[in-house]
């Protein structure tokens, strides 16, 4: 929508009878409905209100007249500049999403709306406007020519700023579509014209209004001297503009400088100018490391962005406030800071770090474990305590099991009373089987049968005579003489039974003797010669009887008087009645399978059965499994011949094994587990060594254990993860982290004697692999909660850069306002002398004393503003956008559109074509 299409102009142009668009050219001179012009709308005489809002409007009106004036001056302006300015204006209006800009019939330059009338389509909206204004106030409306010098001073304005708006809209197009980047890399009219709107087109439209406006009110003062219409006219004119051009520079900088003066005395504290912007940008773009060519400004653009996107660690750790240091990781930004905190603004830097340290501790203690490390330890040790009373329960238990099953099988008695039991039942069988051969040779009856004794010695003499002279030394000489003395006698069988009994004794004797053996092969002969003696001489009862007695004889033989026979050895005896085997050799004699059914065949009663099984169980040591069994296997035929003794020794086995067991487990844990006097030597024991006060110690033993994620998970394994003993785990874990990623010195702590965090360290010790697991065991149940403090800690890695970057910097002292005691005598030496005035005096000492306090204000605003910018990042993102030195540069080059509305009046004032009209102009320069 055009400026003309805006409802309050709609709304005076219907108060005149339609739109203004169709309204007729006004002709100079011609006011329609003006006083004189219809008697029947004359107003009365005005009053002061109506005169005063009349020369209002009337200066108003002019001012907008000058600028349609300085617009078509230029647009009409001939040859080459004009197409320039021309192209200029299409390109703005494109910009503005306008079509290219057309001459139509009607004189407008006619994009859509109309934006760009010709001067006279210009003047008739104007004269309508004021038509409807003037109607409505009921004053008379302005004149179309200025007529009186406000007017006249206003219209001139209004033309320099009219011929200035038209390249500037250009410009500010083309500045836009080019951008920064592209202005400020193309040529030197690029750089000249293009980069100051491209940089900041509100204070280029404004800089080079201002100075349009200044050239305008001198054009418009030398105008008010010299006819404008003259040549002299024109060259004054052109003269004034530029004096009051450079007119306004001169003042806006008196206006600076008056302001930073006041400023510097009134307000030092807070004093804060372009000359401090300026030189906190250049000395973070110098700490920036932003280098240029020689020649070249610095742009800190790129900075800007850099700060744009660094890390924002507030958003991950509330309260947190990262410095330009952290926010773009720049070393000679670190470098900057870290000199500037020990210095007048160490207490802002110290506030700031020691809120951050809070805000971090705060955030990292929200998420530390509640309850004392304590509990851990307390834990283990009553699970330890259980476990180790269960053990000894167990194996005391396995023990009583183990004893009672062996107690059976321990021994009764000594060797010699289980020999001496063994052999008296031996004798007394022996007895027994004696007189049941007694009997048996009392019932053959044939001891009183008379027999010849010269039978019975012819029967020796025979058998004795068959024998070597060697042999018969080995009989019983005298026997056999008395024997021989019974000739011519009455001898009865006694004799010959008598005297077989007596060699079978000596038979017997013989044979358990060394080296008998020959001597009883010949008393055996002799025996049975007699025994067959015997036998002939009997009736055939007789004989029938004393068979039996042989056979029970015999027996009696076989089973006590065998040769070699172990049975026939326990019972033989010295010839003093001295048993020749010691008693506590003899139960052992019947221990081997053939000896023991010897002993039992002859003697198998209970007395000789526990005599020969406790001497058998004596070679048993029934102390270890391993040895009962071995004892079982050794002797398996002995054990079986015990009924019920192979199950004892078996379960006695399985119960020294059961011993054996629970009591090396009772071992290995007290081992493993340790007590309240000795280590243990797995994880449980070694953290358990150290006390309540020792969390940290106790749980680096697990840390650094070859396997930590075992260690971790055997600790709480061992506690069957319960709640108390996970958390004091977790307790004991962040003490250790907080010993390790926590400063420790005096100097270092808070004024709430908190000591900081050290994010670095913090992240280093998240990160090591050992730590990392024993963590992720202890929070196994909540992994966010370690994810959420590594999140922390990598967001904490872009703090505190500042430390990195120990660069010294120099400082400076304060300097007072007042001008030095040197300053003041030299001026009140050479005022003495005559060499200078009282006024040039008290003006010298003046300018001293502003120079002094501007400087020091200042010194001080860009100390305070350069701390600012380090310790707000987004602070000095916007000053180093607002200030960045290219774009200074930029901004700093003069305003140079003003000239266009000089070229006009020049070429005007040169061209022959004076009373041509302003759109024939206007259409030759667009063509």
């Amino acid at each position: 929508m055009g400026w003309r299409d805006a409802p309050f102009i709609e709304e005076v142009s219907k108060s005149v009878g339609g739109s203004w668009r169709d309204a007729p050219l006004i002709q100079p001179g011609e006011i329609p409905n003006a006083p004189g012009a219809n008697p029947e709308t004359v107003a009365d005489e005005p009053g002061w209100l109506s005169s005063l809002l009349a020369s209002a409007a009337g200066v108003m009106d002019q001012g907008v007249r000058g600028v349609a004036t300085g617009v078509t001056d230029v647009l009409g302006l001939p040859g080459v500049v004009g197409q320039g300015i021309n192209a200029l204006a299409q390109y703005g209006a494109e910009k503005a999403g306008l079509p290219e800009a057309v001459v139509d019939a009607a004189g407008y330059i006619n994009p859509v709306g109309h934006l760009w009338p010709t001067g006279e389509r210009m003047q008739q909206a104007g004269d309508a406007m004021n038509e409807g204004t003037a109607s409505l106030f009921g004053v008379e409306p302005p004149r179309t020519e200025p007529q009186n010098f406000p007017e006249r001073f206003v219209n001139r304005v209004g033309e320099e700023i009219g011929a200035t708006a038209v390249p500037a809209i250009g410009i500010v197009g083309a500045a836009a579509r080019t951008g920064v980047k592209g202005a400020r890399e193309g040529g030197r009219l690029s750089r000249m014209f293009l980069e100051p709107a491209a940089v900041n087109p509100n204070r280029f439209i404004a800089n080079e209004t201002a100075v349009a406006t200044g050239a305008g009110m001198g054009a418009a003062t030398a105008n008010s001297v010299f006819d404008r219409d003259t040549t002299g006219g024109q060259v004054a004119d052109l003269i004034g503009s530029i004096m009051g051009a450079g007119a306004t520079g001169i003042g806006h900088a008196l206006g600076n400088h008056s302001w930073e003066l006041a400023n510097a005395l009134l307000g030092r504290n807070k004093y804060v100018d372009n000359v401090v912007r300026d030189a906190v940008v250049d000395r973070i773009a110098e700490a920036g490391g932003l280098q240029t060519k020689l020649g070249e400004i610095p742009d800190t653009s790129s900075m800007v962005e850099m700060i744009e996107q660094g890390p924002r660690i507030g958003r991950v750790v509330p309260g947190v406030q990262e410095t330009l240091a952290d926010r773009t990781q720049n070393p000679g930004i670190a470098s900057l800071e870290y000199s500037r905190q020990t210095g007048e603004g160490a207490g802002a830097f110290n506030t700031r770090r020691q809120n951050n340290a809070a805000a971090i501790d705060n955030a990292i203690s929200g998420l530390a474990p509640e309850g004392p490390a304590s509990q851990l330890r307390s834990e283990l040790d009553l699970e330890r305590s259980r476990q180790l009373m269960d053990a000894d329960v167990q194996a005391t238990n396995a023990a009583d099991d183990a004893r009672r099953a062996v107690e059976p099988l321990a021994p009764q008695g000594t060797a010699a009373s289980r020999g001496n039991t063994i052999r008296s039942a031996l004798e007394e069988a022996r007895e027994n089987a004696r007189a049941r051969t007694a009997d048996a040779y009392a019932q053959s009856d044939i001891s009183g049968q008379a027999i010849p004794p010269e039978s019975l010695i012819d029967v020796i003499d025979e058998t004795v005579g068959r024998m070597s002279q060697a042999e018969q030394s080995r009989l019983p000489t005298s026997l056999l003489d008395r024997i021989r003395s019974l000739e011519g006698g009455e001898a009865v069988m006694k004799e010959a039974t008598d005297l077989r009994s007596e060699l079978l004794e000596l038979s017997r004797a013989a044979g358990g003797s060394p080296g008998g053996r020959n001597e009883k092969r010949v008393l055996d002969d002799l025996e049975k010669a007699v025994d067959d003696f015997i036998s002939t001489n009997i009736s055939p009862d007789q004989r029938s009887t004393l068979e039996a007695a042989r056979a029970a004889r015999f027996d009696e033989a076989e089973r006590f008087d065998r040769a070699g026979d172990p049975v026939n050895q326990a019972l033989q005896r010295h010839p003093g009645g001295m048993p020749r085997m010691r008693d506590e050799n003899v139960a052992r004699t019947f221990t081997n399978t053939q000896n023991m059914d010897r002993l039992l065949a002859q003697a198998d009663t209970p007395d000789v059965r526990r005599a020969i099984r406790d001497e058998l169980l004596s070679g048993v040591d029934t102390s270890r499994a391993d040895r009962i069994e071995g004892f079982l296997s050794a002797n398996s035929e002995q054990v079986d011949r015990f009924p019920g003794l192979r199950d004892e020794l078996t379960q006695a086995a399985q119960a020294r094994t059961t011993e054996a067991d629970t009591a090396a487990r009772r071992g290995k844990l007290e081992r493993e587990l340790g007590s309240a006097d000795r280590r243990g030597t797995s994880t449980v024991g070694k953290y358990l060594n150290y006390g309540d006060a020792q969390s940290q110690r106790a749980i680096r033993e697990v840390i650094e254990a070859p396997d930590p994620a075992r260690a971790a998970d055997e600790l709480l394994d061992f506690v069957g993860d319960s709640p108390k003993a996970v958390n004091g785990a977790r307790r004991a874990f962040w003490e250790h982290m907080e010993s390790q990623t926590r400063r420790s010195g005096e100097t270092t702590a808070g004024v709430d004697g908190k000591q900081p965090w050290m994010p670095r360290a913090l992240k280093n010790f998240l990160d090591e692999p050992k730590n990392r697991v024993v963590a992720e065991r202890f929070y196994k149940d909540n992994p966010e909660h370690v994810e959420n403090l590594r999140i922390i800690a990598d967001a904490l890695q872009g703090l505190d850069t500042r430390n990195a970057g120990r660069v010294p910097n120099t400082s400076g002292t304060a300097q007072g306002v007042l001008p030095s005691a040197e300053t003041v005598g030299s001026r009140l030496f050479a005022y003495q002398r005559g060499q200078v005035g009282g006024a040039w005096l008290i003006s010298s000492l003046a300018v001293v004393t502003g120079r002094r306090a501007v400087r020091g204000a200042r010194a001080d605003g860009i100390e305070r503003m350069l701390n600012d910018a380090l310790l707000n990042p987004d602070d000095a993102a916007l000053l180093l956008r607002e200030n960045n030195p290219a774009n200074r540069a930029a901004l700093a080059r003069k305003a140079k559109l003003w000239f266009g509305a000089e070229a006009s009046s020049i070429l005007n004032a040169m061209s022959a074509e004076d009373d041509s009209s302003t759109e024939d102009i206007i259409m030759r320069g667009l063509n």
